[in-house]
């Protein structure tokens, strides 16, 4: 009974909204965009709309391949240094099994000490 009675306001004229109503309210919308785009701080303004942050090619996990040889054998190198100073190369550290090349690195490249590769390798300090 109430939209029977809407419709024939609307179709005589009657009704509070107006044919152009949706105009004004896109007018609105639009204006109301504006100043907020106007609030926004001007470096975002510049920058356009804030786009999600790039991976980092040095934090990709185990599945990325390095890029040469020589990259792997200094990928290996610093694991052999990090492994030393955590003490993982004497089986302090249970999660870092002894490894032989992590061993050599540790030596050759992170350790600049007056131990050599034998005393390392035996594991007296």
């Amino acid at each position: 009974m109430i939209d029977r009675l809407k419709q024939e306001e609307h179709r005589n004229g009657l009704s509070q909204e107006s044919p152009f109503s949706h105009s004004v309210r896109r007018r609105a919308k639009k204006q109301h965009k504006k100043k907020k785009r106007m609030n926004m701080p001007i470096n975002n303004k510049l920058l356009g709309p804030i786009q999600p942050a790039r991976r980092d090619s040095s934090r990709r996990g185990l599945a990325s391949k390095p890029a040469s040889k020589e990259a792997s054998l200094q990928k290996a190198a610093r694991e052999g240094g990090k492994a030393f100073e955590s003490g993982a190369l004497f089986g302090e550290n249970p999660y870092h099994p002894l490894d032989e090349r992590a061993l050599y690195n540790a030596w050759a490249v992170g350790w600049k000490g007056s131990k050599t590769l034998q005393e390392l390798q035996t594991g007296n300090k």
